[in-house]
């Protein structure tokens, strides 16, 4: 029903407890398939992938969505995945999160995307509340929206997307699912990774 897209590049500390609490907490019945795209990060990043049984695909993939767009061409065709997300690598899952994302797709049909909530000044998270904001570390978005409003939009910013969303008749939602930002939580390891994001800045070159 769902396909969950993975973009990582480097910050393998994060990337590897992302990865693992999306394991530990993910509905495979629900979620039915994942792909990593890591953008050349290097051998430990490949071994780490590896061990962790994860389907994954190694090469050139600049720009925020660079993955994403290109995991789109792998699931067009395929009408048992419904909606499409995208789970950036500095993401901490604590409880089991896509069951409540499905209940909200559920009760209201014109919701078009679903991210997780904002945090505020002291690290917790918002309650469901609509919002026209598309960005944070973890959204869902209808397929039906998903390809029209991506496919050749290679570089574009959530923003983009979300105002697409809205532009298409439907809603953006943000919703608290148990998503905490790793960034938060190792704030040694982001001052680490610091100018280092999920995945290279597009130069336009």
């Amino acid at each position: 029903m769902i396909a969950i897209v993975i973009p990582t590049w480097h910050r393998i500390e994060f990337t590897e407890i992302c990865l693992k609490s999306f394991i530990k907490y993910t509905n495979f019945d629900i979620v039915t398939k994942v792909k990593v795209f890591d953008n050349n990060s290097g051998v430990e990043m490949k071994d780490l992938l590896e061990s962790l049984d994860v389907d994954y695909e190694v090469g050139e993939f600049n720009g925020a969505w660079a993955g994403f767009n290109k995991f789109l061409g792998e699931v067009n065709n395929d009408k048992s995945i419904k909606y499409i997300g995208k789970v950036d690598n500095d993401v901490y899952f604590t409880k089991p999160w896509i069951e409540p994302i499905i209940d909200e797709f559920n009760k209201d049909e014109t919701i078009g995307s679903i991210r997780y909530g904002w945090s505020n000044s002291k690290g917790k998270t918002s309650p469901f509340t609509k919002n026209r904001g598309f960005n944070g570390g973890l959204k869902i978005i209808k397929k039906q929206l998903a390809i029209p409003i991506l496919e050749d939009q290679r570089y574009t910013g959530s923003n983009g997307i979300s105002n697409n969303v809205i532009n298409q008749g439907f809603t953006t939602s943000s919703m608290e699912v148990g998503v905490h930002m790793l960034d938060l939580l190792y704030p040694d390891l982001e001052s680490k990774y610091k100018g280092m994001g999920i995945q290279r800045p597009n130069t336009g070159s």
